[in-house]
């Protein structure tokens, strides 16, 4: 048995989701949800006990245990396994001893960095005017032990000596990128010195790498030959309290960043590299703090800093995560999608801070997200706000606005109004983003909002507007519509076999009146031809029995090209559907039965038969138009006839 399969046999999908979602007994081996994945008031979301799968009928979301991790905890497989394989106490076999064991290394090496880090700073001398400066910035205990928030000592090589004699190899607190190599000779020195340290962790709250804030004057050469000062831990003292804590040794990857200027000024904040485990772009401080706060309040806030991130929580804000010191990436909003589309930016108020917001406001557009802009007054930034007041930032949040509201503000505050170059600025300035609003209506307003501001008539802005280059092309509008168009008429068919596979004696009749050209998806169109066969083949077994049993259908069937386990669970939540739909009856107080189900039956058909008619009608009188330019008599009266035969069939339906 691998991984996977013993981790489903140990787990129940009922114990598993009610550890994150209200279930409610929906039948007799069912369970139904509100879905956490979309907004909805009435629950579509079922668990089927007997199959161990789930699937939401109203945004489509679907499968095993592993498919809802993957959702809930915005995850990929391989961490979903580790997250099930720790609730089923099941030990994971590595399937790449080589490069999982080189990744534990480095997440062993970083945890045990931070582990040191942190007990600098609480118990060590050298750590004092750290601790001073956090208590000044209003930091206390319980939030350094929180956050794990730790100093780096003024020296060398504490780091390095405390891991090398935990046994840690050189080279792996290298690639965890802790140290540097020097120029010349073999030695290392730490890359983080004199700086009070923020781990960094991955989803799961895995350490993966170090921001490092500069304490003071720091003569960074470590080139020169420097004693390490007697009060400066060397490790030992560490060791022991992490072993006291029963530490375990992890490590981390990555290249060394190179020798510092000594003449250079060192910069305020420096991070660890992109490492094995470590990618900027992936990562927001703060996020496996946040994010099922997130989910929660299905709204994020976005700020800059690890200080302004650590504020709000400290103060209850618990859905704010930070950039930590680089910009918005569209990697970041596809990982912050998995939780909410309402972002919120909390920028500096600067030149620089509203260029970022600008960026970041384009990448959450493009993913579809919907964007608002914090503005504070009376602080520079949210960690100054909260200290002030904390209703003045709960009102800020609140109070975000729509970008484009708070971009007309800027932009006009910018330039003159008055002025015809002030006029063309204003309008090159917003018109992008005026062009960027899909939904038409909001779109007028801003524009007729624009042309009053700067006093030219809108069909003139109109037109400019017409003349703004966007990044999607116009046919990827209408390729949505049709797909969503077809979307409809799939699950018009999926409703159609689940509630016949629920009351079989109706199937009879839907093979009847359904032609499998009428179904427009490969799989469903399979799967229904199939069904008709083996239902013809079995029906009196079928009817005496009076339930359809998948697996033995599926077991029955030559499958090219499907996966039989695919068919499988795309039945089973076919047949969740079906139930889904007579408990819903049941529920609305409305009277169920095989003759009800005829009636809806038929009822869907007949749609499907309309839709289908009047599509074939559209393309039989281009086909005729052109039939007449040839002159071509005997294809127009076949054409002709396909009419007639149609018509009388729409007829018939009605």
């Amino acid at each position: 048995m691998d991984n996977i399969q013993e981790i489903k046999s140990r787990l129940d999908i009922v114990d598993v989701l009610t550890g994150y979602i209200r279930l409610t007994p929906a039948g007799p081996a069912n369970f139904k949800a509100v879905c956490p994945f979309h907004n909805e008031k009435t629950p579509s979301f079922m668990v089927s006990r007997e199959k161990q799968i789930w699937k939401c009928f109203g945004c489509g979301k679907g499968g095993s245990i592993f498919d809802f991790i993957m959702e809930m905890e915005g995850v990929e497989f391989k961490d979903a396994l580790r997250i099930l394989a720790g609730k089923a106490g099941v030990e994971l076999k590595k399937q790449d001893p080589q490069i999982a064991s080189q990744r534990n290394k480095i997440l062993d090496c970083l945890d045990m960095a931070s582990r040191f880090f942190h007990q600098v700073l609480l118990n060590h001398d050298i750590a004092k005017g750290a601790r001073e400066y956090l208590k000044n910035r209003g930091i206390d205990d319980m939030t350094i032990n929180e956050f794990k928030i730790g100093f780096a000592p003024d020296s060398w090589d504490s780091l390095y000596k405390a891991l090398r004699k935990k046994g840690v190899y050189a080279n792996d607190i290298e690639k965890a990128g802790l140290i540097i190599k020097k120029q010349s000779g073999n030695d290392y020195y730490d890359r983080f010195r004199n700086r009070i340290m923020f781990p960094i962790r991955d989803i799961n709250g895995n350490v993966s790498a170090f921001s490092g804030r500069i304490l003071g004057s720091a003569i960074e050469n470590p080139e020169n030959s420097i004693i390490q000062s007697s009060k400066t831990p060397t490790g030992d003292a560490v060791e022991l309290k992490m072993r006291q804590q029963g530490s375990t040794a992890l490590s981390l990857s990555g290249k060394a960043e190179g020798l510092l200027n000594p003449h250079v000024q060192p910069a305020k904040y420096i991070n660890s590299p992109q490492t094995m485990v470590y990618d900027k772009s992936r990562m927001m401080y703060a996020f496996d703090k946040a994010k099922m706060e997130i989910k929660k309040k299905d709204f994020a806030v976005i700020v800059e800093g690890q200080m302004d991130a650590i504020a709000c929580h400290k103060a209850g804000y618990k859905n704010i995560i930070a950039t930590s010191g680089t910009a918005l990436t569209a990697e970041h909003v596809k990982i912050i999608k998995r939780y909410t589309n309402n972002i919120a930016l909390c920028f500096d108020h600067d030149e620089a801070g509203m260029n970022a917001a600008r960026r970041a406001v384009d990448i959450g557009l493009e993913s579809e997200m919907n964007v608002k802009i914090i503005k504070i007054t009376g602080a520079k930034d949210p960690d100054e706000c909260i200290k002030k007041n904390p209703s003045d930032w709960e009102k800020a949040v609140e109070g975000a606005e729509n970008f484009i509201e708070y971009y007309f503000q800027e932009v006009f505050s910018k330039f003159d109004d008055s002025l015809v170059d002030g006029k063309k600025r204003i309008a090159k300035n917003l018109l992008p983003l005026l062009k960027k609003i899909s939904d038409k209506v909001e779109q007028t307003h801003y524009l007729q909002k624009l042309a009053s501001g700067i006093n030219v008539g809108e069909d003139i802005l109109r037109e400019s507007l017409g003349k703004v280059k966007t990044v999607s092309s116009p046919g990827k509008k209408k390729e949505a519509r049709t797909i969503e168009k077809e979307d409809k008429d799939i699950k018009a068919v999926e409703r159609i076999v689940a509630l016949s596979l629920i009351y079989l004696e109706n199937f009879p009749f839907v093979i009847k009146r359904m032609q499998p050209e009428l179904i427009s998806s490969p799989k469903l169109n399979f799967l229904y031809k199939e069904l008709v066969i083996y239902y013809t083949d079995n029906a009196q077994n079928l009817v005496k029995l009076g339930k359809f049993d998948i697996e033995q259908f599926v077991k029955s069937i030559n499958s090219p090209g499907y996966e039989k386990s695919d068919l499988e669970r795309y039945l089973s939540e076919l047949w969740m559907y079906g139930e889904k739909e007579v408990l819903d009856y049941k529920e609305a107080g409305e009277s169920i039965g095989s003759q009800r189900i005829k009636i809806e039956l038929e009822s869907s058909i007949s749609r499907l038969k309309e839709k289908r008619n009047k599509k074939r009608m559209i393309e039989l009188q281009m086909e005729i138009r052109k039939a007449e330019e040839a002159g071509d008599i005997g294809k127009i009266e076949s054409l002709s006839r396909e009419v007639s035969r149609i018509m009388g069939e729409m007829r018939e339906i009605k």
